[in-house]
């Protein structure tokens, strides 16, 4: 069974992730594409390269990256690639650098190594960024504040820089941020070797800044970006969208950081129109959900811009429920999730941005003087996320459940009449075709509204609608069998599952299962209202949702799916509502595999990285900068797992990682040990490895032992 298991592993593993694209002079484009290497056990990328001529694509050309590729940047035809690896034990010193190649020019390598204006660049994809100025002779990234690496006492060499702090722990930005405590944005000449720390520019952000990301050029020697106000304690950044933060302003020639926007918000995504005469960003409210509603906002820029904070025009704004687009598409708004490419305008005043929806992500286009919005994207059924727009033409990826991701290019026109957007019809081209999944036919979704919705505490919620995918073969095999249903169950939980490919849904399907996709109350894409409410009712709202749409899914397609073989799968809030359904209907679900879960939120307020998160989900109002009163405590524990544990049954599989700081592997564990004292089967698998569990080894150990788990306990 495990060859067999591995050998269908392969087959889906080996489907590309696209990356990022770009479209260059000259009708080329590049596209940046993510396989994972089951020899090396890492991801590997490539860069595809194509011409396209009146709208036909000559075949792609691939180029394997450099090894440790972290971060790319583009200007016209010119390149940059940040190459960072790590010391290791053995090694004297961390590799650092940045490889240029401009036209008519020979490559450049700028070694940062040695630099003591800095440390680590950052690569991660909330403030790392790599920007060439306007003019293409200087790069500008975000880099850790350089210090002197800790020592013993007992080490007095190279004099006293750093003796003593062999072990100082500072506060950093918390999951898959760790070591990232304050940033410095530095200026690098692209032209020569050997630049030396006198050539560079170093911006030191103030001090009530605890880090700087999303830089954006707006003149030869300027730089717009987002700044996040510091705070004690300091909360976990990534998944988050809602940490408190501003657009700054700052120039090379003072180097003082100026506030462009008011304290209190979060921003993100600022881009700087193609005339330079505004400046959009997202702005939402701090604090609550952890990712949550945003608007869209304008200011006035120009050649000569008013540095300070202004009021702004709102462009989208906050969306309570879905409404109908002029196409009847339902447009739920913006949040902190969605996505604005560096490249986002098609014309000065047309504007590109993705979003997540009732089953898929959906690309728009929204004109920044009126507000129109319209639907921009081939309607294939599946997810389309924009990646890069210019002069009219847009670059997307496009893919579902059953389909890894097409590259797409095509040119927009958009017509105005009163006010109103309409995109016209036009052709998409596909410059590279995703694979399809092997054995798995078109009609393999079936998507619908819950219909047998369960009654919500607040009668303001009842309306919020719970999209629910069902993944698997709708008509009955000849023979009569029938294929177990895996209810699979996001995290977060305000984030949703879309039509898009990912790979344990695929490996999951061809390895016979079929799956159930509820995105329960509290999940992303039906407006703000579905965001809100959950907070205060989890282990109730989303446990109720996710069981109802089991059994509608079961009505739909009972000769399809076997009801006596019904599993779970979730991680993070995922693995909390999985671990709930064992509880709560401990002789309905044949078996649970769960990643990194919530059990416990009374005792995960002490060790996370995010404690608001258990006051706001748990509906508490004390503050998390106290330990949680009594009450509070006590609330806490009665929504949690691990307090009905007696009445779990089903076998249950942990796959659990030491590096996590988002659910520390303490909840996973304690929740094991008390299922093995009372007798239910369950094992355990402990990775070196953060929150996600993302690395190719892991991650296929994880599906593997999912397979077989599921596998050995089916009836």
């Amino acid at each position: 069974m495990t060859e067999a298991l591995l050998t269908l592993y392969r087959s889906v593993a080996r489907m590309p992730d696209l990356k990022s694209a770009y479209l260059a002079p000259c009708g080329l484009v590049e596209s940046v594409w993510s396989n994972r290497n089951l020899v090396t056990l890492k991801h590997m990328e490539s860069v595809c390269s194509q011409r396209v001529v009146n709208l036909t694509p000559t075949s792609p050309t691939y180029t394997p990256l450099l090894d440790n590729v972290q971060l790319i940047g583009r200007w016209r035809s010119s390149r940059a690639w940040l190459v960072q690896k790590e010391e290791l034990a053995g090694e004297k010193k961390a590799t650092r650098y940045i490889y240029v190649q401009r036209p008519e020019s020979p490559p450049t390598t700028i070694d940062l190594s040695n630099s003591k204006l800095h440390g680590k660049v950052y690569a991660d994809g909330e403030l790392g960024c790599l920007a060439f100025s306007p003019d293409g002779t200087q790069l500008a990234f975000v880099a850790e504040q350089y210090t002197a690496k800790g020592k013993s006492f007992l080490d007095a060499s190279d004099g006293h820089e750093g003796r003593g702090d062999l072990y100082l722990s500072l506060p950093d930005w918390g999951e898959q941020f760790t070591g990232k405590c304050r940033s410095v944005v530095v200026i690098v000449p692209v032209a020569g070797d050997g630049v030396s720390d006198e050539e560079r520019v170093m911006l030191t952000p103030p001090e009530w800044c605890a880090g700087v990301g999303q830089l954006q050029w707006t003149g030869p020697d300027e730089l717009v970006g987002v700044a996040y106000v510091d705070a004690s304690p300091r909360l976990g950044l990534i998944y988050c969208r809602i940490r408190e933060s501003v657009l700054f302003h700052v120039s090379l020639r003072d180097k003082v950081f100026r506030e462009l926007t008011p304290r209190g918000d979060f921003v993100g995504s600022p881009r700087l129109t193609p005339t330079g005469a505004s400046l959009v960003y997202l702005r939402g409210p701090t604090g609550g959900p952890h990712v949550r509603e945003a608007q869209l906002l304008v200011r006035p820029w120009g050649p000569e811009p008013q540095i300070s904070i202004v009021t702004p025009r709102v462009v989208i704004d906050t969306v309570s429920e879905a409404v109908p687009l002029q196409d009847g598409t339902l447009f739920p708004g913006l949040t902190g999730a969605s996505s604005l490419p560096l490249r986002c305008f098609l014309t000065s005043d047309l504007l590109v941005f993705s979003t997540q929806t009732h089953f898929t992500n959906r690309s728009f286009v929204v004109c920044i003087e009126t507000g129109s919005i319209a639907v921009v994207g081939p309607d294939g059924g599946g997810s389309v996320v924009a990646l890069d727009a210019i002069e009219g033409r847009v670059l997307c990826s496009q893919s579902s459940f059953t389909a890894s991701a097409s590259l797409c290019l095509a040119p927009v026109s958009v017509r105005r009449h009163e006010g109103k957007l309409t995109v016209e019809e036009f052709e998409w081209v596909e410059l590279v075709k995703g694979f399809r999944l092997e054995g798995v036919a078109d009609d393999w979704l079936d998507t619908w509204l819950l219909m047998d919705k369960p009654s919500h505490p607040d009668a303001q919620y009842n309306s919020v609608p719970v999209p629910v995918f069902y993944c698997g073969p709708q008509q009955a095999a000849q023979d009569g069998s029938k294929r177990p249903l895996v209810s699979l169950l996001h995290g977060g939980p305000h984030s949703a599952y879309s039509n898009s490919f990912q790979l344990m849904i695929g490996v999951l399907l061809s390895a016979g299962f079929s799956l159930v996709i509820p995105n329960y109350r509290g999940s992303l894409g039906v407006g703000s209202s579905g965001i809100h409410s959950l907070l205060g009712h989890v282990g109730s709202v989303d446990v109720n949702d996710c069981h109802a749409a089991v059994l509608e899914c079961l009505k739909r397609h009972e000769s399809v799916v076997d009801r006596s073989n019904v599993y779970l799968c979730g991680g993070s809030h995922g693995g909390y509502l999985v671990t709930s359904l064992s509880a709560k209907h401990p002789d309905f679900y044949r078996a649970v595999s769960t990643r990194n879960p919530v059990t416990d939120i009374a005792t995960m307020a002490g060790v996370t990285d995010i404690p608001d998160w258990t006051h706001v989900e748990a509906g508490s109002v004390a503050p998390y900068t106290s330990p949680p009163p009594t009450d509070v405590l006590t609330k806490m524990a009665a929504v949690s797992p691990m307090w009905v544990i007696d009445a779990v049954r089903a076998p249950t599989l942990l796959l659990l990682g030491t590096e996590d700081r988002r659910v520390p592997l303490s909840q996973g564990m304690k929740y094991h040990q008390l299922l093995r004292h009372r007798g239910v089967p369950t094992r355990v698998h402990v990775y070196p490895d953060c929150h996600a569990l993302s690395k190719v080894d892991v991650e296929l150990d994880c599906l593997m032992h999912t397979l077989t788990w599921f596998t050995e306990h089916r009836l």
